[in-house]
């Protein structure tokens, strides 16, 4: 059983990473979207902040220069070092409700989405490291646990402490705790020992580089970005116009929060340690294919409820059905990156920022989309663009070639 004395330690780590995680992601983007403009910042003002959070997305780039660290000095003094950064950082956004300076607060975001990044990278590290590749999906559950719950404290927790402190010392005391619990996790973590070895290259960049090349040499980077682009397209489409569609039904907005939002956190988290059960216990080729087949039946859903009434019962059962599925997938495919990373952390963050990007442009794509088809003709087409990715994990010569 993967849950034992040896690696609870290590667990609870990474639980609290993606607790530390999720307050942090939600904070600076739309609690903090939400302090910005009830205190006088415009909307363009806004977008411009908003545009640091991209730091997320260059996180390859730093995986070379925190691996060089962690192997050369403490990893527990490092993480430690980081976490008090983010602190420090998350607590000082409440001074700009009182002040209207843009450039303070862009690079305020800038360096706490630069600094949790690469909080995040040391826990890819730790994971890649210590965790056999078929405990990597259950490992994947914790951390997609941990986030939710991070993201239920930065919308919910938050901004219950700013209606009634006001926003300057709310995001101290939301972060606060779950910096204390990430300190004690860092504290009892015990990891293997650094392979001297590893220590020997001298240019983290030329390091990532090679990585990268040695990677795309061993496998078909045109299959793997099709099987990316086929997680991505249900998940990102539905999850940017899912609200939009309730409310063309008609379904007004504390209504949407108590069939959607609020139980759809618990499905989500549900459907996570599903995938990492199954990733445990059966072969990920076959998992990664009846994953993508469930969000193909996430499309026909969506797709239904868009020709037919607005049947409350019936959007609640399918609107929960589909958060159980896209937790189930998110927590797949982190492990397929994972699997096929080969405990190399420089490709992890590479792979790992690829799904980001296609979120962000399927995401933009989707409105266009939408307005030229219609709500029932794009979740058609949401579903076909799944179609490939479902046949390539069919096709077994695809499978030997990725490994899995």
């Amino acid at each position: 059983m993967i849950f034992n004395k040896q690696i609870f330690d290590k667990m609870f780590f990474i639980f609290c990473s993606g607790t530390l995680g999720g307050v942090v992601f939600l904070g600076i983007t739309s609690s903090f979207s939400l302090m910005l403009y009830e205190n006088g910042f415009k909307l363009k003002q806004i977008s411009l902040i908003m545009l640091a959070t991209l730091a997320y997305s260059w996180k390859f780039l730093l995986s070379p220069y925190v691996k060089k660290i962690i192997q050369n000095y403490s990893i527990k003094k490092f993480a430690i070092l980081l976490q008090i950064l983010i602190l420090i950082l998350f607590s000082t956004l409440g001074i700009f409700s009182y002040y209207k300076n843009i450039a303070w607060a862009f690079i305020n975001v800038l360096c706490l989405a630069t600094i949790t990044a690469t909080h995040d990278i040391i826990c890819s590290y730790v994971k890649l490291n210590n965790f056999e590749k078929k405990e990597f999906g259950l490992v994947g559950a914790v951390s997609n646990t941990g986030f939710r719950i991070g993201i239920l404290l930065s919308t919910g927790i938050l901004l219950y402490l700013a209606s009634k402190l006001g926003w300057k010392y709310s995001y101290l005391y939301c972060l606060l705790p779950v910096i204390v619990c990430s300190m004690i996790s860092v504290f009892y973590l015990k990891i293997k020992a650094v392979n001297k070895e590893e220590k020997e290259y001298k240019s983290p960049i030329k390091n990532l580089i090679q990585s990268i090349i040695v990677f795309y040499q061993k496998y078909p980077i045109l299959i793997i970005l099709i099987i990316v682009f086929s997680f991505k397209v249900s998940d990102s489409s539905i999850n940017a116009t899912k609200v939009m569609l309730l409310a063309h039904l008609n379904i007004d907005k504390v209504t949407i929060a108590n069939i959607c939002q609020i139980p759809g956190v618990f499905a989500l988290i549900g459907g996570g340690f599903l995938a990492g059960i199954a990733t445990y216990k059966y072969n990920i080729s076959n998992c990664l294919k009846y994953s993508l087949i469930l969000q193909l039946l996430v499309c026909m859903l969506f797709y239904y409820i868009s020709i037919s009434d607005s049947n409350l019962l019936k959007m609640t059962i399918v609107l929960n059905i589909a958060s159980l599925i896209f937790g189930f997938s998110n927590v797949m495919y982190r492990a397929f990156v994972d699997n096929i990373s080969n405990g190399d952390i420089n490709v992890n963050t590479s792979l790992g920022s690829i799904g980001p990007l296609f979120r962000t442009l399927i995401t933009s794509a989707s409105l266009v989309l939408l307005e030229h088809t219609g709500w029932s003709m794009f979740y058609m087409l949401c579903g076909l663009a799944t179609v490939p990715g479902i046949l390539l994990c069919y096709q077994s010569r695809y499978q030997k070639k990725l490994s899995i």
